[in-house]
Protein backbone atom coordinates (compact mmCIF):
# COMPACT_ATOMS: atom_id res chain seq x y z
CA UNK A 1 0.00 0.00 0.00
CA UNK A 2 2.87 2.37 0.75
CA UNK A 3 3.85 2.38 -2.91
CA UNK A 4 0.46 3.91 -3.78
CA UNK A 5 1.06 6.91 -1.53
CA UNK A 6 4.82 7.23 -2.00
CA UNK A 7 5.95 5.60 -5.24
CA UNK A 8 9.34 7.35 -4.93
CA UNK A 9 11.19 5.11 -2.47
CA UNK A 10 13.54 7.97 -1.50
CA UNK A 11 10.59 9.99 -0.17
CA UNK A 12 9.48 7.27 2.25
CA UNK A 13 12.02 8.41 4.84
CA UNK A 14 11.05 12.07 4.52
CA UNK A 15 9.55 13.46 7.76
CA UNK A 16 7.08 15.48 5.66
CA UNK A 17 5.66 12.15 4.49
CA UNK A 18 5.74 10.64 7.98
CA UNK A 19 6.17 13.15 10.84
CA UNK A 20 7.09 10.32 13.17
CA UNK A 21 10.45 10.18 11.37
CA UNK A 22 11.41 13.74 12.30
CA UNK A 23 14.47 13.95 14.53
CA UNK A 24 13.04 16.78 16.63
CA UNK A 25 9.40 17.39 17.51
CA UNK A 26 9.97 20.32 19.86
CA UNK A 27 8.46 23.70 19.06
CA UNK A 28 5.48 22.24 17.24
CA UNK A 29 2.00 23.62 17.91
CA UNK A 30 -0.50 21.71 20.07
CA UNK A 31 -1.71 18.55 18.38
CA UNK A 32 -4.84 16.47 18.33
CA UNK A 33 -3.83 12.93 17.39
CA UNK A 34 -6.56 10.41 16.80
CA UNK A 35 -6.33 6.77 15.94
CA UNK A 36 -8.84 4.04 15.25
CA UNK A 37 -8.42 0.82 17.18
CA UNK A 38 -8.59 -1.30 14.02
CA UNK A 39 -6.40 0.91 11.84
CA UNK A 40 -3.14 -0.49 10.46
CA UNK A 41 -1.54 2.82 11.52
CA UNK A 42 -2.71 2.77 15.15
CA UNK A 43 0.76 1.99 16.55
CA UNK A 44 2.38 4.79 14.55
CA UNK A 45 -0.25 7.28 15.69
CA UNK A 46 0.19 6.29 19.32
CA UNK A 47 3.97 6.56 19.07
CA UNK A 48 3.72 9.96 17.36
CA UNK A 49 1.57 11.31 20.21
CA UNK A 50 4.14 9.97 22.71
CA UNK A 51 7.04 11.58 20.85
CA UNK A 52 5.21 14.92 20.75
CA UNK A 53 4.57 14.73 24.51
CA UNK A 54 8.22 13.85 25.16
CA UNK A 55 9.19 16.96 23.18
CA UNK A 56 6.96 19.12 25.36
CA UNK A 57 4.22 19.59 22.79
CA UNK A 58 0.68 19.77 24.22
CA UNK A 59 -1.13 16.71 22.86
CA UNK A 60 -4.65 15.43 23.08
CA UNK A 61 -4.53 11.78 22.01
CA UNK A 62 -7.66 9.73 21.44
CA UNK A 63 -7.97 6.13 20.30
CA UNK A 64 -11.49 5.39 19.12
CA UNK A 65 -12.36 1.85 20.11
CA UNK A 66 -14.05 -0.39 17.58
CA UNK A 67 -13.30 1.96 14.69
CA UNK A 68 -11.55 1.33 11.38
CA UNK A 69 -9.30 3.53 9.28
CA UNK A 70 -11.35 6.29 7.68
CA UNK A 71 -14.16 6.09 10.22
CA UNK A 72 -14.67 9.86 10.12
CA UNK A 73 -16.27 9.45 6.70
CA UNK A 74 -18.79 6.93 8.01
CA UNK A 75 -21.29 9.68 8.87
CA UNK A 76 -22.19 9.84 5.19
CA UNK A 77 -22.67 6.07 5.05
CA UNK A 78 -25.07 6.10 7.99
CA UNK A 79 -27.58 8.19 6.06
CA UNK A 80 -27.59 5.58 3.28
CA UNK A 81 -27.43 2.54 5.53
CA UNK A 82 -29.46 3.30 8.70
CA UNK A 83 -28.61 -0.03 10.42
CA UNK A 84 -25.01 1.19 10.64
CA UNK A 85 -26.02 4.05 12.91
CA UNK A 86 -26.04 1.72 15.93
CA UNK A 87 -22.47 0.65 15.18
CA UNK A 88 -20.97 3.95 14.08
CA UNK A 89 -21.64 6.42 16.85
CA UNK A 90 -18.02 7.52 17.33
CA UNK A 91 -17.64 10.04 14.46
CA UNK A 92 -20.00 12.54 16.07
CA UNK A 93 -17.95 12.43 19.29
CA UNK A 94 -14.72 13.15 17.45
CA UNK A 95 -15.93 16.58 16.37
CA UNK A 96 -16.75 17.40 19.99
CA UNK A 97 -13.27 16.25 21.12
CA UNK A 98 -11.57 18.39 18.48
CA UNK A 99 -13.74 21.38 19.37
CA UNK A 100 -12.86 21.09 23.06
CA UNK A 101 -9.13 20.75 22.34
CA UNK A 102 -9.03 23.77 20.06
CA UNK A 103 -11.00 25.91 22.50
CA UNK A 104 -8.66 24.88 25.32
CA UNK A 105 -5.51 25.72 23.35
CA UNK A 106 -6.90 29.04 22.11
CA UNK A 107 -8.02 30.24 25.54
Amino acid sequence: VLEHYLPDVAQRSNPYASPLLAEDHSGLPPAYVMTAAFDPLVDEGTLYAERLREAGVPVLYRNYKGMLHGFMSYDDLVSFLPPLSRLLKEPSYVYSDIDQAVKHWLS
